[in-house]
This record gives structure tokens, sequence and C-alpha cells, in this order.
């Protein structure tokens, strides 16, 4: 978030889009890896958030449904975007990680140097 290079949601669940995120095939090898670790990070954070806030039962309604965005809205009563900014706003509240813990996760600096390297159109909204 502190990079501004957050994918959309609604990129991450379109079966027409989300190969490139979850299995880019970019030239750079080290940008595909950190593009495919973010879309993932991305995903579990957001699967989790739902989890934790409107519970597991609604989550397994729309666990591997093919009109995902459509199936969101049905069973959450709000579209991708808006479950995105309410996730997006439960992060921000979250206590931030303290530069040990950056330095011991191993590569969060070097993923931050690669990430500023990556085409914006991955983190463009729609």
């Amino acid at each position: 978030m502190d990079s501004d290079k957050l994918i959309p949601i609604s990129k991450l669940i379109d079966p027409n889009q989300d190969d490139a995120y979850f299995r880019p095939k970019l030239s750079n090898i080290k940008e595909n890896q950190i593009l495919m670790e973010l879309s993932y990070t991305h995903a579990a954070s957001f699967t989790k958030y739902l989890i934790d806030t409107y519970g597991l039962e609604k989550f397994e309604q729309i666990y591997n449904e093919k009109d995902l965005a459509k199936k969101v809205e049905e069973v959450y009563g709000k579209n991708s975007g808006e479950l995105e900014k309410e996730w997006l706003a439960f992060i921000q509240n979250q206590k931030g990680f303290t530069h040990e813990e950056k330095f011991k996760s191993g590569n969060f600096y070097d993923m931050n140097t690669t990430l500023i390297q990556l085409d914006l159109k991955y983190f463009e909204k729609e």
C-alpha cells in the first residue's frame, strides 16, 4: 500500500484477466515472481478479510464460482469494489511492520525495488 501498487480485486476475480496476475508471462523473471507473489498475497488477505468479517458460510457460497463478480454481489450485497474499499480501510487501521520485521522477511526491500519497475497497467482501476 505504501508504494501505491495495489492490484484491484476486480482484476483478480476476472476470469479474462486473472492469468496475467496469478500466472504472469513477463520477460523479466524477477518481475514475474513479484507480480505473482503480490497477486497471491492480495487474494489471501482479501479472502481472510471476507471470512473474518462476514463468516465462512458466505465465503463458501462464492468459492470456485464461475461468475465470481456477480456471485460476490449476490452473496454480500455489495460489489467487489465496495468490499475492496472496506478491506483497504481495515488494512490501513492495522499496525504496520517494523523495520526489523521487514528486514527479517528476507525479500521485503528487494521486492519493493522490483515492484516500482512493474508496468502501472497492473494496478490501474477499471
